[in-house]
């Protein structure tokens, strides 16, 4: 009787606790949506770190298609704040460090799939390299001539 309870309080709290992340998922989600311009790219990659979260999630238990989709959806915000960050130049340092952090996040996360599910996570990550160079871009300008050259 005793384990009865006991695993059933489990699976309830096991329950509300993923309740909650879905929850925290889809109100970063509704801020990033509604974000001034100046605050846009803060809640979109904040949006975009906690998709990166839950499509390891979903890997982890299985769910392929519903990781990819959560990772490209959090391509999507990424691309966003990526976007808002250079056109208002606000956040840009802020923008480059999570670009960074969710590249490896994401390199991370198709280390730990199977070879056949890595492809598209690969490409995700590459795609996240562009928008930090791009980035980087828009700090620092592109350089007039590399140091080979000033010869």
């Amino acid at each position: 009787m005793k384990k009865t309870v006991l695993i059933i309080a489990c699976s309830l709290f096991l329950l509300s606790v993923s309740l909650c992340a879905q929850e925290d998922l889809a109100k970063a989600r509704e801020k990033a949506d509604h974000a001034s311009p100046s605050d846009c790219a803060k809640s979109c990659f904040e949006a975009a770190r906690q998709l990166v979260d839950a499509s390891n999630k979903e890997y982890g238990d299985g769910n392929v298609e519903q990781g990819l989709k959560l990772m490209n959806d959090a391509l999507v915000y990424a691309r966003r704040g990526t976007e808002a960050s250079i056109k208002t130049h606000k956040n840009q340092k802020n923008a480059e460090i999570a670009l960074r952090k969710m590249a490896k996040r994401v390199h991370d996360v198709s280390d730990s799939l199977a070879l056949d599910d890595r492809p598209p996570v690969m490409e995700d990550q590459k795609l996240l390299e562009r928008l930090r160079d791009d980035m980087l871009a828009a700090m620092f300008g592109s350089p007039k001539k590399s140091l080979g050259e000033a010869k």
